[in-house]
């Protein structure tokens, strides 16, 4: 990315590390973050600084809010009539992972190629600014901005007076312009496609540029593809990594011949048991790091789903076990996860590898899907800000309750799924807090040793 702004960065941990590579070293001015410990160091070449000293020296800088709970910190912000500043999670999701791609960048400037009219962008978030970056780079010159309604007219001051080689206008100020006109409009915030749709009636000249790339199916599996319904009507279970899994339960999975999924570090407890699941899931960065985990295809009988942006591990994967998926990483804000329909196009995040499971497995034709070992945190007299997860092999720390609430909204977008396409999702865990879906008692599955669904 080419100098354009000075910008601050809230979090000076994982996320804000991938924002800054995005936007690029020499856009960003410094890091805020509010762990006393980290002030007056340096994360990344970059001076970390007190929210207090943001306030004394650079309030009118936008900011962007890299950690996953922006909400507080937009609260917190707003407390103090600060208004200058961008959330990462209203950036396509591109802008979240480890380290930049040029797919999504690629994509638009395919499109201005072809496009020879004049071009407008429709948008109020940290991508408008970036998008027109890529626009100056083919066109040789800025498009204007439109932002959107109703817009705080201090915030959009300050996005003039930090970007003074831009021109912002209204809604107000030019929407009839541009109903009237023949342009084509790039949109930068998906949420307002519906609204400028209704404003312009004439959605043939609106271009979606959040979701561009997915759009173009540049993300497609073809190896997911072929999967389609192979196994239409089956049974599966789909096992976890909690405290309650048990060696001879998967034991019992393995002499009926019960298809299964699994994650992670299952292999953990394969010394106990000839029991192995046919499928396998892995996406988490530092997974892909571990040594231990290095030939995801050695965990499963058939088929490891791999997420594909991890391009140091593909270089390097010559299994045909092993395949590539692409998974969106999650807006926060939005009432409900992704439950994808297509994984070969795009797998919602939901916070777990067992969400990406139940996917996978619906995509595949199971109808009948058990959940064992997942069995979550008790969050009935809340959660403390480093709750202790407990997998079956040790004690983990979670970053923050935030990750547990992502968990939850996508099991309720997998039952609110489920129960609208006659898929059936059960609870056989031992125990544990999961409550979403219908429970069922592990043992009473099994008669005599043989395997007898509940249905």
């Amino acid at each position: 990315m080419e100098k354009f702004a000075d910008l601050l960065i809230w979090g000076a941990g994982e996320m804000g590390k991938r924002i800054l590579m995005h936007l690029g070293p020499e856009n960003v001015v410094a890091f805020i973050d509010g762990n006393a410990q980290k002030i007056g160091k340096h994360f990344y070449g970059k001076p970390i600084i007190s929210y207090e000293t943001y306030k004394k020296k650079y309030k009118d800088y936008f900011m962007v809010v890299s950690p996953r709970e922006s909400t507080n910190i937009e609260e917190t912000l707003l407390k103090d009539s600060i208004v200058s500043f961008f959330k990462l999670c209203n950036c396509p999701p591109e802008f979240s992972e480890p380290f930049p791609r040029q797919i999504l960048r690629q994509c638009v400037t395919s499109e201005l190629e072809k496009e020879e009219k004049a071009v407008f962008i429709y948008g109020k978030s940290l991508y408008s600014v970036i998008l027109n970056q890529w626009i100056k780079k083919v066109r040789g010159r800025y498009a204007d901005i439109i932002v959107p309604h109703g817009i705080n007219r201090v915030f959009f001051y300050l996005l003039q007076k930090n970007f003074p080689n831009m021109k912002f206008f209204t809604e107000e100020e030019r929407i009839e312009n541009i109903r009237k006109s023949d342009s084509k409009i790039y949109i930068s915030d998906r949420w307002e496609i519906a609204h400028l749709q209704k404003k312009i009636g004439d959605s043939e000249r609106i271009v979606n540029a959040f979701d561009l790339a997915e759009e173009k199916n540049k993300y497609f599996s073809p190896e997911l593809f072929k999967l389609k319904n192979i196994h239409e009507g089956e049974t599966c279970f789909i096992i976890g990594l909690g405290p309650s899994l048990k060696a001879d339960d998967l034991s019992l999975l393995h002499q009926n011949h019960i298809i299964s999924f699994s994650v992670n570090n299952i292999a953990k407890i394969f010394k106990e048991t000839e029991w192995r699941p046919e499928y396998y899931v892995m996406t988490d960065k530092n997974a892909f790091l571990d040594p231990n985990l290095a030939h995801p295809e050695q965990r499963c009988k058939k088929n490891a789903f791999l997420s594909e942006e991890q391009e140091e591990f593909w270089k390097n994967n010559f299994s045909e076990k092993n395949i590539r998926f692409h998974w969106r990483y999650n807006l926060p804000d939005m009432e409900e996860e992704l439950f994808s329909d297509n994984v070969a196009k795009v797998c919602g995040n939901g916070g777990t590898c067992i969400y990406m499971c139940l996917q996978i497995a619906v995509y595949m034709g199971f109808k009948n899907i058990y959940l064992l070992g997942i069995d979550l945190t008790d969050m009935s007299q809340g959660v403390k800000q480093s709750p202790t997860y407990k997998h079956f092999y040790q004690e983990e720390e979670l970053i923050s309750r935030l990750w547990l609430d992502l968990i939850l909204k996508g099991y309720k977008s997998a039952r609110k799924y489920a129960d609208t396409h006659h898929i059936h999702i059960y609870n056989a865990t031992r125990g544990g807090y999961l409550e979403i879906f219908d429970r069922v008692d592990f043992d009473s599955l099994f008669k005599n040793g043989i395997f007898v669904s509940n249905d």
